[in-house]
């Protein structure tokens, strides 16, 4: 079975998932799907930043997303970093993105990555101007930062709120949805905001798992004889898409998070000494919080 790699933003932070496999052929990305995300995104969308002239510049995002890249690699490099904060400086080179594509969210999650060429380039090009302007969380890049990248970024989406009340807005942001990507959108949100806590690091690579077992279960009579995996097969994304999502075939879809959590119990390692036991015993309870959470509001 092949298997998502966890979100770049992991690596960043030294955070090493339990699954990391060779990634998987790309395959061509949903046309409709395509053209309603960049309809979404291209709507008046304004940008003002300071030049080094002082100037303020308007700017739309247009065209495909290589063409859209380009717009903000210019406009990058256009900037006046020095004339901002530091929080202004993560807040614009955030937003750039976050306008220029509607589904930015999902493209940082990584849920599509090893599926999506649209998605691997995106992200790619992400961390590449990140660590370009900012190095190494704020240092050795282009553009200095006093705090760390990521302190700066939990300031510019979150305020001084504390952790607890951090986690009960995102929470709250993805309450009305059940499907397995807002699953693993909430994960990504708590990662790149400071909260995210141990067993919701392994949750996300199980949920994947998931999303590729049903959707290689509900096709294995259509592929039996064929020597096809279902990776190969020219609907696989919109198919993966659609059961993350619960939309289409999956609309009615319940997705089965005790056996999600049962499944990543599993494949914790067995712990070598006390501290070991302590630190796994710590992700369980984390994921029976998550799933006595789940089961409690379905009721």
């Amino acid at each position: 079975m092949q298997v998502n790699v966890l979100n770049n933003y992991y690596a960043k932070n030294n955070i090493k998932p339990e699954l990391g496999q060779e990634k998987v052929v790309n395959h061509t990305f949903s046309d409709v799907l395509q053209d309603s995300l960049q309809s979404n995104s291209a709507k008046q969308v304004r940008d003002s930043f300071a030049y080094s002239s002082k100037t303020t510049e308007v700017g739309e995002f247009k065209g495909t997303y290589p063409e859209r890249l380009e717009q903000i690699h210019r406009l990058n490099e256009q900037t006046d970093w020095n004339a901002l904060s530091d929080v202004e400086k993560v807040k614009l080179f955030e937003s750039r993105y976050d306008r220029a594509f509607g589904d930015m969210d999902v493209i940082r999650s990584n849920l599509y990555y090893c599926y999506s060429t649209r998605h691997e380039e995106i992200n790619d090009d992400y961390y590449e101007e990140m660590d370009k302007y900012f190095g190494d969380n704020g240092k050795g890049g282009l553009v200095e930062l006093k705090k760390p990248f990521s302190q700066c970024r939990r300031e510019a989406n979150y305020g001084a709120l504390s952790d607890s009340e951090i986690r009960a807005s995102i929470q709250k942001k993805y309450a009305h949805s059940n499907s397995m990507e807002s699953k693993c959108l909430m994960f990504t949100e708590f990662l790149e905001n400071g909260v995210i806590k141990p067993a919701e690091g392994e949750l996300w690579s199980c949920i994947e798992l998931q999303i590729f077992s049903r959707v290689e279960d509900a096709n294995k009579f259509m592929l039996y004889g064929t020597g096809m995996k279902i990776s190969d097969h020219p609907r696989f994304l919109d198919m993966f898409m659609s059961c993350a999502k619960g939309i289409g075939d999956s609309k009615n879809y319940t997705p089965n998070w005790t056996q999600v959590i049962d499944i990543a119990k599993g494949m914790l390692h067995p712990a070598k000494d006390a501290e070991g036991n302590a630190y796994l015993n710590e992700i369980r309870k984390g994921m029976d919080d998550f799933l006595d959470e789940i089961l409690k509001r379905d009721l």
